[in-house]
């Protein structure tokens, strides 16, 4: 499948996952991401989800929101993939050659305001 059926079909699932965990305070695995927004669980679809997940953040960031992708985490350690730091770097969010500790920052601290936006963005959506 290339990338832009890939995207066209699954955008939208993976946003309303990613934004429901946001909410919830919550991460979520990228083995768990993949089942609950029902993505095809192959090699070359998950290079795809990181694709994804990055022109996610993208929007975004037009929107002035954090990285969402920043809820997702591996489940062998609890922190994102590789994948999301390459993200941050090109968004202009987090420096080349970043240390691991400024990366680990990075992320704690982006997962904290991911969180806090989406909680409020709830709120807003409560009040109306």
């Amino acid at each position: 499948m290339e990338f832009d059926e890939f995207n066209e079909k699954y955008c939208d699932p993976v946003y309303e996952v990613l934004a429901c965990v946001a909410c919830d305070e919550q991460t979520i695995t990228y083995g768990d991401l993949v089942q609950e927004a029902g993505l095809p669980s192959g090699l070359y679809e998950m290079r795809q989800l990181y694709e994804l997940l990055c022109e996610i953040n993208l929007e975004e960031k037009i929107e002035s929101r954090p990285m969402l992708s920043a809820v997702v985490v591996r489940a062998e350690d609890g922190w994102p993939g590789e994948g999301f730091y390459t993200c941050a770097q090109s968004l202009g969010r987090l420096a080349a050659g970043a240390s691991k500790e400024t990366r680990e920052t990075f992320w704690v601290k982006e997962l904290k305001r991911v969180h806090d936006k989406w909680v409020e963005l709830a709120q807003q959506e409560e009040e109306h």
